[in-house]
């Protein structure tokens, strides 16, 4: 009898050091650069990605469910619903099949890397036990992260036209540098940002705005394009450089995530 005893005990033992579940790998996620706290497992040969951490990464309102295990959120505005063991998302009121059904590992909803995917479009890289996600960036992220754009980014705040231009669009930005404002007579920029001249602000700004995409194959081709503004601006071929009315484009076809962005070298300012 204490031989019985004896082996149950030491099998008790043994179920309790074995993990329910059993990794493979696990990796830091990252998005954008930054530590979400959460991990990816790798579970029966399947990548999956903590679902509460990519919602508060990507500023999403994650809904649990307890009853159905269930979170639903809204995404590219359409909403999503994943359900725990269930190989179809409900996305946009249709039915999508998954490649793996989302799983509840330590009190949290996984979904795979091939869903992320498929259903947002996201794509994950490694570096060792770095897992990356990069968020396609808009317009004004883009510019903001270049670093030579702290005027006009200041200006388009002045004028409220940040929320705009993080749109889906999408927008064409013919964008003139920090150096391109230093260029216009002393004071003008600060004077521009007072509120007072905010009308006058927006005019200036929405005179460097197409709606739509151009692209500088496009751009070349062109004659004239009438801005956001309603007011046209006129382009022309001189030797191998495009202007846009007096303002030279130095650089071109920088891609964002709702739109393109030409460079150029001067404030284009419309006619009163």
């Amino acid at each position: 009898m204490v031989k019985k005893v004896s082996v149950l005990m030491v099998l008790l033992l043994m179920m309790t050091l074995i993990p329910a579940q059993s990794f493979a790998n696990e990796y830091n996620l990252y998005i954008n650069g930054n530590n979400t706290g959460g991990m990816i497992m790798e579970h029966s040969g399947v990548k999956m990605l903590p679902l509460r951490y990519l919602a508060n990464a990507l500023n999403l309102e994650l809904m649990w469910n307890q009853k159905d295990l269930a979170a639903s959120t809204v995404f590219d505005g359409k909403d999503v619903m994943f359900k725990a063991g269930n190989d179809m998302a409900m996305v946009g009121g249709m039915s999508v099949r998954l490649d793996h059904p989302p799983t509840l590992m330590h009190g949290r909803l996984y979904i795979s890397e091939m869903t992320l995917h498929d259903i947002m479009g996201l794509k994950v890289t490694y570096d060792g036990m770095k897992a990356e996600i990069n968020l396609p960036k808009d317009i004004i992220d883009v510019a903001v992260e270049a670093g030579s754009f702290k005027t006009l980014a200041a200006a388009l705040e002045a004028a409220d036209l940040i929320g705009a231009l993080k749109g889906d669009g999408p927008f064409t930005v013919f964008a003139p540098t920090d150096e391109a404002f230093a260029k216009l007579p002393a004071g003008t920029v600060e004077s521009l940002l007072l509120p007072e001249n905010k009308a006058k602000l927006i005019d200036i700004l929405t005179y460097h705005v197409v709606a739509g995409e151009v692209k500088s194959s496009d751009v070349v081709n062109l004659e004239k394009a009438t801005m956001l503004n309603g007011k046209d601006v006129k382009i022309t071929i001189d030797g191998s450089n495009v202007m846009v009315n007096q303002a030279k484009v130095i650089a071109v076809d920088i891609e964002a995530s709702n739109g393109v962005i030409h460079v150029i070298d001067e404030v284009i300012i419309p006619e009163s």
